[in-house]
């Protein structure tokens, strides 16, 4: 009798250990439609048809058509998304898989499925309504680009085709620091500055490269730490004013106030290639640099004020600095002038300010024009390769066991 009822006890241990992790799988949260696609039993049912949705949303894209939202949520996944887990793993592997099956095929493949992985992620964003964490999902964006880089290299024949290589994974590295730049948001504009620091590693010499790490260093680092970049730019370019008015500008704030006070002279008085709003901003920062560098440069503050209210008669800024320099006795009243005169540009639109706070644009349209028609070819590779995937290849070699469809047998 208590042989048999340590057997139905054995028994019964037995099928829960089998049916429990389903039992435990049906609890999951439910997804974001009405029909469960929770693996069960080590498999994945609906394998295929993700396979299918997959490779339909990335031809779709490929081909350059206008994606939705709705169209993502169901083949990408990431550390936020609110489905089951299990469902989460599986639909991140496919995903992933069908990239890895394609950058198999050619590695060239990989830059345009860079740019893939980032316009998903932008479609998440605006799905969820939140901004897409800097997560591992970021991560791939490098990790596809040196694959690209080391395969694509592997590949070329010539010393002509690994320099085009080497060429394209700049531009791509260039697209990418933009698109984190364009976010804004501390982490993404850190991952910008490695973006444009691998640009730059690159080839050192190439100026639009330079000039974009600088402006994004700028924004995230000590002046001191820039300044060395914006001095390297203005003597290498000594015909771009605009370099040496940031130089001007990082070296007022690193107290490196006779550099500064050279430097900002030289945009404020130069009429032929300075515009009127780098102009502008060069006599407020000369003027300020002025004082600070010394009480004797007072008198030569106000000759430069009256200097520049001569060239910008209607400039408010201006005239909020020669109220500044009457008061400087009664300091209250001047500390309040000096935040005013701060703050103020930044909020209105077209100010010099406003203006300094922007990439030069033509260099971004420039940037950005070349790395369009990379990717127009790019994707259509892509679109190409995908008409040519064997799921039964493509799910022994690129997915896990416990993501496969369930087989007929079963």
């Amino acid at each position: 009798m208590i042989e048999r009822r340590k057997r139905g006890v054995a028994f019964a241990v037995f099928v829960s250990a089998c049916l429990l992790p389903s039992w435990v799988a049906s609890q999951e949260a439910a997804p974001l439609d009405d029909t469960p696609r929770v693996p069960f039993n080590g498999f994945f049912p609906w394998a295929h048809e993700q396979l299918e949705d997959t490779a339909d949303v990335m031809l779709r894209w490929g081909r350059g058509e206008m994606l939705e939202p709705r169209d993502v949520r169901r083949i990408f996944a990431g550390d936020f998304d609110p489905r089951p887990s299990a469902e989460i793993f599986c639909i991140q592997q496919i995903e992933r898989g069908l990239v890895e099956h394609l950058g198999a095929q050619d590695p060239h493949l990989m830059l345009p499925l860079t740019f893939w992985q980032l316009d998903m992620l932008s479609l998440l964003q605006a799905w969820t309504g939140e901004p897409v964490p800097a997560t591992s999902d970021f991560d791939r964006v490098e990790e596809y680009l040196t694959r690209y880089r080391d395969g694509a290299s592997r590949r070329s024949k010539t010393e002509a085709d690994r320099d085009r290589v080497d060429r394209n994974h700049q531009l791509a590295q260039m697209g990418v620091g933009l698109l984190y730049l364009y976010e804004g948001t501390d982490p993404f504009m850190e991952r910008a500055d490695r973006a444009f620091t691998l640009a730059v590693d690159t080839d050192p010499a190439y100026e639009v490269a330079r000039y974009l790490w600088a402006y994004v260093r700028e924004k995230i680092r000590a002046p001191i730490d820039v300044l060395r970049l914006w001095r390297g730019l203005s003597e290498d370019y000594p015909d771009n004013p605009e370099y040496r008015l940031r130089y001007g500008l990082v070296a007022r704030r690193a107290e490196r106030l006779r550099r500064s006070v050279e430097s900002l002279e030289v945009v404020a008085r130069d009429r032929k290639t300075a515009s009127e709003w780098m102009r502008l901003l060069a006599y407020e920062e000369w003027v300020q640099a002025l004082l600070e560098s010394s009480k004797a440069n007072r008198v030569l503050a106000l000759t430069v004020l009256e200097e520049a209210r001569g060239e910008f008669p209607k400039a408010e800024a201006l005239d909020l600095l020669t109220i500044f320099l009457d008061l400087r006795e009664n300091r209250r009243q001047a500390l309040g002038l000096a935040e005013r005169l701060e703050s103020r540009p930044g909020t209105q639109e077209r100010s010099p300010r406003f203006l300094y706070e922007l990439p030069q644009r033509e260099k971004v349209e420039a940037v950005e024009r070349e790395l369009e028609h990379l990717l127009r070819t790019g994707r259509a590779a892509v679109v190409g390769e995908l008409q040519k995937v064997e799921p039964v290849h493509f799910f022994k070699y690129h997915v896990p066991r416990t993501c496969q469809p369930v087989h007929p047998s079963r």
